[in-house]
C-alpha cells in the first residue's frame, strides 16, 4: 500500500498549485492601484462642484475647486473653472491670474481665451482683453461667443462703429442696435444710447428689452445720474460676497439707482458654463 499524504497536507498542496497556476494575472487583479482611486475622487468632487456651480453657490464650488487646484494644480480644468466662479463673485484679480493659468496649461482652448477675455472686458483692460479674444478668433472664427465679447471690448474702448459691425455678425440689425445703445449707456453717453435703442425699435417694434431701456434712459435724463464707463475699479459682476456699486443693470436696462439690488448682469457677454458632469465610464483624468 502506497504511502500518501496527511489529508490536511494534500488539502493544503491542492490550494497552494491553484494559486501557483493561476499566475501573476490574478495576483494584479487583486492588487490597488493606488493613484486610481484618488482620481476617481478627483473627478466625482469636480461633477459636484460644476453642479454647484450652475446651482448658483459659488461660494461652495468656489472652496472645492480651491481644493483641487491645490492638489492638482497643473489641470487646466480645475484651474479655468475656479477662474470663473472668482470672476462671477467680482473677484476679478485672482480669477484673471487663475485664467491666464489654465490658459498657459492648455493653450488654444477658445472657451478658456474667451473667459479670460470677458474678465479683462470686465477689469476695464481692453486692450488686453482685445488681443486675447482676437486671438481666439484666429482659431475659430465662428465663435459666437467670442465675435460677442470683442464687440465689447471695442465698444468700451470708443470704437462704437467696429462694435455694430461686430454685432451684425451674430444679431440681427435691431439687437445689434440696442447692444450698442446700451455700450453707449455704459460708457455715460446716454444722447447716443437714445438714438441706437430708437433704431433698434424702428428696426423691430416687439423688441421690448430696447423699449424698456429706452424708457429707464429717459427717466435717467430727468435728474438721475448716468452710469459711469467701466474702469478697473468699479466690479461689474457680483455674486454672494461681492460688493458693489449702486447703479445696476438688466439686460440692455440701466435701473433707477435708487433701486437696490446685488444682481449686476455681466455686461452682454457671458462666461463659459459649467460641463454636465459625465458619465463615470468616460472620466478622463489628468494625473
Amino acid at each position: 500500500m502506497a504511502q500518501g499524504y496527511p489529508s490536511g497536507i494534500r488539502g493544503a498542496a491542492i490550494v497552494l498549485g491553484l494559486a501557483i497556476g493561476c499566475g501573476c494575472s490574478q495576483m494584479q487583479k487583486l492588487a490597488v492601484n493606488p493613484f486610481t482611486q484618488p482620481a476617481k475622487d478627483r473627478e466625482t468632487r469636480f461633477s459636484f462642484a460644476q453642479v454647484t456651480e450652475r446651482d448658483g453657490n459659488l461660494h461652495k464650488a468656489e472652496k472645492t475647486y480651491r481644493e483641487l487646484v491645490q492638489e492638482k494644480p497643473k489641470d487646466p480644468r480645475f484651474c479655468h473653472r475656479l477662474g470663473v466662479v472668482l470672476v462671477r463673485q467680482g473677484k476679478l484679480d485672482e480669477g484673471i491670474d487663475m485664467l491666464n493659468k489654465a490658459c498657459t496649461l492648455k493653450e488654444d482652448d477658445v472657451a478658456m481665451m474667451n473667459d479670460l477675455g470677458y474678465a479683462l472686458v470686465l477689469q476695464g483692460e481692453f486692450e488686453l482683453a482685445e488681443r486675447e479674444l482676437r486671438e481666439a478668433l484666429a482659431i475659430d472664427s465662428n465663435n459666437a461667443r467670442t465675435i460677442n465679447n470683442l464687440a465689447l471690448a471695442v465698444g468700451y474702448a470708443g470704437r462704437t462703429n467696429e462694435a455694430y459691425q461686430l454685432f451684425r455678425q451674430i444679431e440681427e440689425e435691431s439687437e445689434a442696435r440696442a447692444n450698442l445703445a446700451y455700450i453707449h449707456s455704459q460708457r455715460g453717453d446716454l444722447a447716443a444710447a437714445v438714438k441706437e435703442y430708437n433704431r433698434s425699435l424702428s428696426k423691430d417694434p416687439t423688441n421690448h428689452t430696447a423699449a424698456e431701456a429706452l424708457m429707464q434712459l429717459a427717466e435717467m435724463q430727468h435728474g438721475i445720474e448716468a452710469p459711469a464707463a467701466p474702469r478697473k475699479d468699479v466690479q461689474l459682476v457680483a455674486g454672494e460676497s461681492a460688493e458693489v456699486e449702486a447703479e445696476s443693470v438688466t439686460g440692455h436696462a440701466v435701473l433707477d439707482a435708487s433701486e437696490p439690488s446685488l444682481e449686476v448682469v455681466e455686461l452682454l457677454g457671458e462666461l463659459e458654463s459649467a460641463v454636465e458632469p459625465p458619465a463615470s465610464s468616460d472620466w478622463q483624468t489628468i494625473e
